[in-house]
């Protein structure tokens, strides 16, 4: 892809490339042959093989394409401003700037998504390559009827020439860049470096090669600039296309969900380019309106300076993802934040010291680069220049920190924020200011989209990470079993999302992808990271105990059962459970039909009690119980507990004389009195029955009015304290948590008032009658 060096930042953008993280490189040693053959054994052979491992290395061929790619940039840009009016290098800079843009969609839609899809086996590397190759036709083709249809339109309204001719040149420029830029992506996604190398060395030699003879003798101009550009990327890229046809292939059966792939995961990635695209050169777009065409130029050239240091910020980004993902994978949140500030600390760092050089001697650079009287006296707006990508330089590492969490969308937020405000002050300050006030634009819009970035990236480190829950993900939990066979038949549907994970259901089509008595599996999916393994390993414990203590135990009529937890996964973070029949007491009571009548909720009431006493008496909660955990199947007379935990001991300011009864008991009050959504007085009437028949019916096992007084009293400190850990930050889910809370506290208290005013009565448990 062709940089430019007019551009505060690399067409590979933060939103874009960073959006998803980077493929790790490594090093390729071939101990063979390095075009000439090793010397095993000798101290020249070993000296050599050496020096040749780091010549021939991957990194150092990126670091020299690179290179490449930035210098032909940075040198196509002071070519045209030394042989031109400063006029004609704005028009040129107009012109990379819409190449720039499209290059930057092809990236997010379709380079990014193959090298990251290109793995899977569903289709060969073969048909990978073809599709990749064939959404780049596609994209290629629109974009050129775009331009062509947009030459079409300044033709017939005499817009000014040269911009009229330099669309005209892009419709046969664009196809070209596009098949080029594919072309790197695939020797990059292959680590094949120096077939990359080759390419982008091959193609800047013959554009500069162009330039130099048009220099010369006298014939340069931005269109012919550009074409020289086209036809240096046409005539690689064919070469290249020829030599690797063989390494693609096209199946019609495939493209249709190839390209429906393809598009789920770029659209995100294509949003954040569009709005770091638009970001990088708005000043570009608005300066011909509101200034002129040849202060644009200046203001290029002025860019072009104040951007040297961008190949060495792209050397450093390259590095920022994957040691983002290693920090994220191995300490979670934490050491994430801890690693994008050191890194932030770093490329400031770095900045500080390049703009320290610009104060000093960018007028000085200015003069040397181009030789024009109409580029001097620029020194104050290079700087400020040099001070904007020291700003983006700053929020690169958020950026990255939230590619790395798989965060796009917080992304595109964020960036869009730097792009409103590049705009607006940009607009504002260029009419007062002229090319200064432009400068303060960008550097207002870079800043603004730093701290935005590390705004959101604070605030989604606060919340849980995404569950993936694909198909794949849930056979490599499967596969983890040892009697699990790789090729087992599995139907994996999603069943629904707790509180804590993502659940779905697993059957085995096929006898042996299964154990006979582990036919039905259910597979309980954590947020990625330290804190999803440490939730899954407590639920498998706590599961484990109360299926051990529970299951198969009856009471007034009810069996009850509990799930077996099979395995737990560390790496995705899971629990694996045999499958639990029936429904959710809180679903059969707002949706079915034919929920359950007052006389079965009674009696549900009684019997978990009479089942769970035992279990609290032995020191053990159930730690989430709630309508949501306690399926019922009414034709079999059974009750099933599910979701067992271990929840955090509330310290001091809570009695334990009845604990856990009373955690458990608080629990089910919390889950009915939090309920602000149901408006069916019916429905609300039988939960709230349910709720105050299990907490009556454990009342009613003590003598003294005064154990029941303490009881109620404990049980109201434990429901304040689950109520009080309800989030209210400054958002719209905050504002309900408030709603919650001052809705169930009276709810919580007339409910407890009612059960503690109801004698005791002289045999059995007391059960509150009636539908009210």
């Amino acid at each position: 892809m062709q940089d430019s060096g007019a551009t505060s930042r690399p067409f590979q953008s933060d939103a874009g490339r960073d959006a998803m993280p980077r493929l790790k490189l490594h090093a390729v040693e071939n101990r063979a042959w390095y075009g000439l053959r090793w010397v095993q054994g000798t101290r020249s052979g070993k000296a050599w093989a050496a020096i040749t491992a780091v010549v021939f290395g991957t990194h150092f061929l990126a670091l020299a394409d690179q290179a490449v790619v930035s210098g032909a940039s940075l040198l196509s840009m002071v070519l045209v401003g030394r042989f031109t009016v400063p006029s004609q290098l704005g028009i040129y800079t107009i012109g990379v700037s819409i190449l720039g843009s499209v290059l930057a969609v092809q990236d997010a839609l379709i380079l990014l998504p193959y090298m990251i899809q290109r793995h899977r086996p569903s289709r060969s590397p073969e048909d990978h390559a073809g599709i990749a190759l064939l959404h780049s036709t596609w994209l290629a083709a629109a974009a050129t009827a775009l331009l062509a249809i947009a030459a079409l339109g300044m033709t017939a309204v005499w817009a000014e020439a040269d911009l009229t001719w330099l669309v005209c040149t892009l419709v046969l420029t664009v196809p070209f860049a596009m098949q080029r830029e594919f072309n790197r992506t695939y020797a990059f996604a292959h680590l094949n470096m120096a077939n990359a190398f080759l390419l982008d060395a091959s193609a800047a030699l013959l554009q500069l090669s162009v330039l130099g003879w048009m220099g010369w003798t006298g014939r340069m101009s931005a269109v012919g600039a550009c074409a020289a550009l086209g036809g240096a990327c046409g005539v690689t890229s064919v070469i290249w296309l020829y030599h690797a046809r063989s390494k693609f292939s096209l199946r019609r059966e495939h493209v249709r969900r190839a390209t429906a792939e393809s598009w789920h995961l770029g659209k995100w990635l294509c949003a954040g380019q569009v709005t770091v695209t638009v970001q990088g050169y708005v000043s570009y777009w608005m300066l011909p309106l509101l200034i002129s065409m040849a202060e644009t130029g200046v203001y290029a050239a002025c860019n072009s300076i104040a951007s040297l240091a961008n190949p060495l910020l792209t050397a450093f980004r390259n590095t920022l993802t994957p040691r983002a993902v290693l920090a994220f994978k191995e300490g979670g949140g934490a050491q994430l934040r801890r690693q994008a500030s050191r890194d932030a600390l770093l490329l400031v760092g770095v900045m500080a010291l390049f703009c320290l050089v610009i104060v000093i001697g960018g007028d000085s650079l200015m003069r040397v680069v181009y030789h024009s009287p109409e580029y001097v006296g620029q020194g104050h707006v290079v700087t400020v220049l040099a001070l904007a990508v020291m700003a983006g330089a700053a929020g690169a590492p958020a950026s990255n920190a939230l590619a790395s969490m798989e965060r796009p969308r917080a992304i595109v937020l964020a960036t869009s924020v730097g792009t409103v405000v590049s705009i607006a002050v940009i607009w504002t300050l260029s009419l007062k200011w002229g090319l200064l006030g432009a400068a303060y634009g960008m550097l207002a819009g870079n800043a603004a989209g730093s701290l935005s970035r590390w705004t959101a990236f604070l605030i989604v480190l606060d919340r849980p990470h995404p569950i993936d829950c694909s198909r794949e993900s849930v056979a490599r939990i499967l596969q983890q079993f040892s009697y699990m066979p790789a090729g087992a038949d599995w139907v994996i549907n999603p069943i629904g999302e707790g509180f804590q994970g993502r659940i779905c259901g697993v059957a085995a089509r096929r006898s042996d992808a299964l154990r006979q008595d582990h036919r039905d599996l259910v597979v309980k999916l954590y947020p990625a990271g330290a804190a999803g393994a440490q939730t899954a390993r407590r639920q498998f414990n706590a599961q484990m105990q109360l299926h051990a203590a529970l299951d198969g135990k009856a009471a007034h009529g009810w069996t009850f059962h509990a799930p077996l937890p099979l395995h737990v996964s560390m790496s995705p973070p899971a629990l694996v459970m045999t499958m639990a029949a029936g429904t959710d007491l809180n679903q059969s009571l707002v949706a079915d039909r034919v929920p359950p009548s007052p006389r079965a909720l009674q009696s549900m009431a009684q019997a978990l009690v009479a089942v769970m006493r035992p279990y609290w008496a032995a020191g053990y909660p159930h730690g989430d119980l709630c309508l949501q955990n306690i399926l019922w199947n009414p034709l079999d007379h059974v009750l099933t507990l599910i979701d067992a935990d271990v929840p955090a001991r509330s310290g001091n300011s809570c009695p334990s004389e009845w604990y856990p009864a009373s955690r458990d008991l608080a629990g089910i009050l919390c889950d009915v009195a939090t309920d602000i959504r149901t408006f069916n007085c019916r429905v609300v009437s039988r939960k709230h029955l349910f709720a105050e028949s299990v907490l009556a019916t454990f009342v009613a096992t003590l003598d003294a009015p005064e154990d029941r007084r303490r009881l109620i009293e404990e049980v109201r400190a434990f429901a304040g304290v689950e109520l009080a850990a309800l989030d209210v930050p400054w958002s719209l889910q905050g504002f309900y948590h408030l709603l919650q809370r001052k809705v169930a506290a009276p709810r919580i208290d007339r409910l407890l008032a009612r059960v503690l005013a109801r004698p005791r009565p002289s045999s059995g448990p007391v059960v509150p009658g009636g539908e009210r």
